[in-house]
């Protein structure tokens, strides 16, 4: 049974029975009231009490005054009341509550839990002493050692945004005046807290609000707790590895991090690897050359300073990301935005990853991915797959060479190519030239010239009059528009799409147009040219060149579908072969024509006459001896016709 002490309004003292419970209340006065050995209630009331709970488990409060509670030995409660309190915890765990006032709180040993309370214009000072202790921190200023052991601060009960920084050992904002001393953790306030660790192990929480958590050296455990929290390495001297899906962090003051509900991550100063989830998450790189993976959702990826990559390595299908217009995102880049990205790593499926007007290096990864770099000296990397450099936004035509990247120009200038199979060009006339694999060359629009080399090469034309062009090529080449499967040297396999042009090599060539008009350019050999139907424009250059007519539509009366014979040559033994053309038309077989020279036609089936003007020459053929010619052949320049020219 408790035994219970009242005092009077004055100052009293009395010690309680020591084998007892004692209850005792102070009233007014400045008291002296001691408690035994067993678990004690004391209360001071009024007045500047001196309370000792000595032996048990006893609760102390002050009241109102300046009181001094001594708690002993035992796991005791101290409340301090009102007034400028002294609070000492004595042996074992002890709660200690300062209440209103400047006070002085010495937890003593054990694990100790300690309220700071109070109001705004409190001065605390408190020594936890040894043990794992808790610190309720107050509305005012507090000054707090935390001893030994593992010591945690919390601001629940903040009304504002509070900084903790343990390595300045100062506080800030709601916490304002704090100062710290041998404290390991920290849980923050409802509001947005900036929560720093120091060197050694430390447990930082944010609790709610948008927290920025900060471990410092060490192995720490982080927790961001609820709204969006930004985990942050920037004051770490080696670079970090953070992944927020995997839950991992390794390297500089990452090192042994535990984390656990962040959203966001700034790195380092250094080179950083930062890995998002499939939330969507701000990546911070900072200073140094950092990769940033995003991940899905809707990512902020700042690289910083430095050259940095966003990656999607890990995507789990195809994506297209674009650093100059993130709007036509899809995939895990749908929604995300790039702030000082200079480069891109695609998935290992098909991508389409697109460059700005910096220097940007894009590497496809697996699957048959499309790069355009854009403006810049930048580095395509295809990697596995048939991929392709496209230059289809670019504001000009442009040279750009899969063999030889030192004749590039335009957008392709300074670029280089590593696993690039494949080339698109602008919408503008452009040169593009594969290498001696297998090439896909698109054109676009624009007249463009396209050459791929060995290999066999699909060599796209687009609209505009475009050319597949073998003029480097080390040997004669066959090549037919109309049928390629006759193809032969480096034409052979090359398949031909909206290709109205062909240019031979300095060898001996066949070149063979389409019913289209076409232009055959064949170089310094001894070539074969048949342009077929439409108004083809036929160059021999050097060589001893024969220009093939097979059927009077190859070359019209029309000037919309006559053919133009330029440098032909009596010297260099140019002919014009109409071998396959019946002479005379309403006879079996193959007649040949007569050459009449510059005589005019007699009405008489298959004559062969030419005109020659000041500067043109036109051959006209009748087949049918109406005395009206039946098709006309345009020769650039005067020249006077011999029957050995032709093979009849």
């Amino acid at each position: 049974m408790a035994i219970k002490y009242t005092g009077t309004t004055g100052g009293d003292t009395h010690i309680g029975i020591v084998n007892e419970q004692n209850n005792m209340f102070g009233l007014g006065g400045h008291d002296v009231l001691g408690g035994g050995d067993l678990s004690d209630y004391i209360e001071g009331g009024d007045g500047y009490d001196t309370l000792s709970g000595l032996g048990g488990s006893d609760t102390l409060d002050g009241g109102a005054g300046n009181d001094k509670l001594d708690g002993g030995d035992g796991g005791d409660w101290l409340l301090g009341g009102d007034g400028d309190d002294k609070l000492f915890g004595g042996a074992s765990d002890d709660i200690l509550n300062s209440g209103i006032g400047n006070d002085e709180l010495d937890a003593g040993t054990g694990d100790d839990v300690i309220y700071l309370g109070g109001q705004a214009g409190d001065l605390k000072t408190v020594v936890a002493g040894a043990g794992d202790d808790e610190i309720n921190a107050g509305l005012g200023k507090d000054v707090i050692n935390g001893g030994a052991g593992e010591d945690l601060v919390r601001y629940n009960t903040a009304q504002d945004k509070v900084t903790v920084d343990l390595q300045a050992g100062l506080g800030s904002q709601g916490a304002a005046g704090d100062v710290y001393g041998f404290i390991e953790n920290v849980i923050g306030s409802g509001y947005d807290d900036v929560l720093i660790g120091n060197g050694t192990y430390n447990v930082l929480k944010g609790n709610n609000g948008n927290d920025l958590v900060r471990g410092g050296a060490g192995g720490d455990h982080l927790d961001g707790g609820g709204n969006i929290d930004t985990l942050d390495y920037r004051t770490s001297d080696l670079g970090v590895t953070i992944d927020l899906a995997k839950g991992t962090a390794s390297g500089g003051d990452a090192q042994g991090d535990q984390f656990y509900s962040f959203e966001n991550v700034t790195g380092s100063e250094v080179a950083d690897l930062l890995a998002g989830d499939a939330g969507a998450n701000v990546l911070s790189g900072r200073d140094g050359n950092d990769r940033l993976t995003g991940g899905a959702g809707a990512d902020q990826l700042q690289g910083g300073a430095g050259d940095d990559t966003a990656s999607y390595a890990g995507a789990a299908a195809g994506l297209i990301a674009n650093l100059a217009d993130a709007t036509a995102n899809s995939g895990d880049a749908f929604g995300d935005v790039y702030t000082s990205i200079e480069n891109l790593i695609g998935s290992t499926f098909g991508d389409q990853l697109l460059g700005n007007a910096s220097v940007n290096a894009i590497s496809g990864g697996d699957g048959n991915d499309t790069l355009s770099g854009g403006a810049g000296g930048d580095r395509l990397s295809g990697g596995a797959g048939t991929d392709t450099a496209s230059y289809s936004g670019a504001a000009q035509g442009l040279t750009g060479s899969l063999a030889d990247v030192s004749v590039n120009s335009g957008d392709a200038k300074g670029d280089s190519y590593s696993s690039i199979e494949n080339l698109a060009g602008s919408a503008f006339a452009d040169k593009l030239f594969g290498n001696s694999s297998a090439n896909v060359l698109s054109g676009g629009d624009g007249n463009d010239t396209l050459t791929g080399g060995g290999g066999a090469d699909a060599l796209k034309g687009g609209s505009g009059s475009d050319t597949a062009s073998y003029a480097g090529a080390a040997a004669g080449v066959v090549a037919n528009l109309v049928d390629a499967s006759v193809n032969s040297g480096d034409a052979e396999g090359d398949s031909y799409s909206s290709i109205e042009n062909l240019t031979g090599t300095s060898f001996a060539d066949t070149l063979t147009g389409s019913s289209a008009s076409n232009i055959l350019m064949s170089g310094s050999g001894n070539d074969v040219l048949t342009g077929g139907g439409g108004a083809d424009r036929l160059y021999g250059q050097g060589g001893t060149d024969t220009f093939v007519f097979k059927a009077l539509v190859d070359s019209t009366v029309a000037e919309a579908g006559r053919d133009t014979i330029f440098d032909f040559s009596h010297a260099a033994g140019d002919r014009i072969d109409l071998s396959a053309i019946d002479a005379v038309s309403d006879t079996s077989g193959n007649q040949a024509f007569s050459f009449k020279g510059t005589a005019a036609f007699t009405g008489k089936d298959g004559e062969l006459r030419f005109v020659k003007a000041e500067s043109d020459t036109y051959i006209y053929g009748d087949t049918n001896g109406d005395k009206t010619a039946d098709f006309s052949i345009h020769v650039d320049g005067a020249v006077t016709l011999v029957a050995g020219d032709f093979i009849l």
